[in-house]
């Protein structure tokens, strides 16, 4: 089978077994590394067939490269999401202070939500299961109107 049909089943088949994002990240790998390679073979090789090989050979490098790039992306998304969600407390989600809204002769703010939040150990459960160790957060207490208290932040 010539390496230009290999090229071609191998960029469809990357193309048809991803999402709408990984597709548009690969079909502009595939543009790219076919212009590149186009470009490339066509300025070192004293005949025609030079551009079609760079060609066939930049747009499989391009879309294998584009591929795993966004796969890295993705893969980084994800974790930031998991970091995020998980360490609430590190981005402000928990334990805010009380905030004025309006400045009136009575002051009166937001009291943060009081949540409770219990840590599981990993464990095993019924020998087949592996629970990976992770905190529950329960709000036992939603946020309430507070009328401030000057140098407290206010008082439930």
């Amino acid at each position: 089978m010539p390496k230009k049909h290999i090229a071609i089943m191998t960029a469809a088949a990357l193309l048809s077994s991803s999402c709408s994002s990984t597709r548009k990240s690969i079909a502009l790998g595939l543009a790219a590394g076919a212009g590149t390679g186009a470009t490339i073979g066509a300025l070192t090789s004293p005949h025609g067939k030079g551009a079609m090989t760079g060609l066939a050979v930049g747009a499989l490098v391009g879309g294998i490269a584009s591929y795993f790039i966004d796969k890295g992306l993705q893969d980084r998304d994800q974790n930031t999401r998991r970091d995020t969600l998980f360490n609430l407390e590190k981005h402000g989600v928990f334990g805010s202070e009380l905030t004025s809204g309006n400045k009136s002769s009575a002051p009166y703010g937001i009291a943060p939500a009081a949540v409770n939040e219990e840590y599981v150990e990993t464990h095993v459960e019924d020998g087949t299961k592996l629970i990976e160790g992770h905190k529950i957060w329960t709000i036992q207490e939603s946020s309430q109107w507070m009328r401030e208290t000057p140098g407290r932040g206010g008082d439930r």
